[in-house]
């Protein structure tokens, strides 16, 4: 009876060549310079659209913090809509009188200027 593998006649042998890196492969290369292009574009166009991305980050803050006291109000039965208009509301008056308070003491600062 001879030594016959099933297997081996299947499937050829095989010997992986530790000599191949990955950076002999030139998709490889091309996905790193593509990831990196990217990057450099992405930070690019952050910095262009920094004022703009600024204020969008800000609103979404905004309106995720205000919408808990919108929806605190509307567990008393208050509708969505005068429930906002109500935090819009205080909100506003609460910069009017800050700005109203500090007005004072931001003319004496400014008064003693050289």
């Amino acid at each position: 009876m001879s030594n016959f593998n099933l297997y081996s006649v299947m499937l050829p042998e095989t010997k992986p060549d530790l000599l191949v890196s990955a950076t002999s492969n030139p998709l490889a290369i091309k996905s790193v310079a593509l990831n990196i292009t990217a990057t450099i574009s992405v930070i690019f166009a952050l910095d262009w659209a920094q004022s703009f991305v600024t204020t969008l980050l800000l609103g979404i803050l905004f309106s995720s913090t205000l919408n808990s006291l919108v929806v605190w109000l509307g567990k008393y039965k208050v509708p969505h809509f005068i429930g906002a208009s109500i935090v819009i509301t205080s909100v506003l008056f609460s910069i009017v009188f800050a700005g109203y308070s500090l007005g004072e003491q931001a003319q004496f600062i400014v008064s003693k200027r050289p």
